[in-house]
C-alpha cells in the first residue's frame, strides 16, 4: 500500500547533536527544536517540549511553554497549527548535575500528553 502521508517530523537536539551529550558541570547546554510538518502542514495539533530529570517530584519533568517558558510539570507548549520550523532554541543554560531527556513531540490538539504522537524526537543530556 502506497500513501501520500508523511508524519511530521519533530527533531530535538542539545548542543548541535542528537545526542546523547554528556557535559560538565558549568557547561552552557544549548537545546533547540525544529519541524518538518510532513503532510500534516497547517494541521492543528498540540506542541509539547518537556524534559525528564533525575531530580524528586515537583522537580522531575518540566515543560517548555510558549511564550512564559520553563515550567513545572508537564503542559503543552502551544496549541497551533503546524508549519515548518526552523531551529528554535528553547533553553540555553547551565543545568545541575544529573540527567536529563528532552522530548518534542507532537499529537491530537487535546490538551493532553497521551499520544499517539504523530511525531516524536528526545535527546539525553548528562551533566557531571
Amino acid at each position: 500500500e502506497i500513501s501520500n502521508t508523511t508524519n511530521p517530523e519533530p527533531d530535538i537536539k542539545a548542543n548541535g547533536s542528537n545526542g546523547p551529550l554528556s557535559v560538565s558541570v558549568g557547561t552552557s547546554v544549548s537545546v533547540t527544536v525544529s519541524l518538518n510538518p510532513g503532510s500534516y502542514d497547517a494541521q492543528n495539533a498540540d506542541w509539547w517540549v518537556v524534559v525528564k530529570t533525575s531530580f524528586d517530584y515537583p522537580g522531575d519533568w518540566y515543560s517548555y511553554v510558549f511564550p512564559t517558558g520553563w515550567m513545572t510539570g508537564i503542559n503543552p507548549c502551544v496549541q497551533t497549527s503546524l508549519f515548518d520550523l526552523s531551529e528554535f532554541e528553547v533553553l540555553n543554560t547551565t543545568l545541575p548535575v544529573g540527567n536529563y531527556t528532552f522530548y518534542f513531540a507532537i499529537d491530537d490538539p487535546d490538551g493532553a500528553a497521551t499520544g499517539p504522537w504523530w511525531g516524536l524526537d528526545s535527546v539525553a543530556v548528562t551533566v557531571q
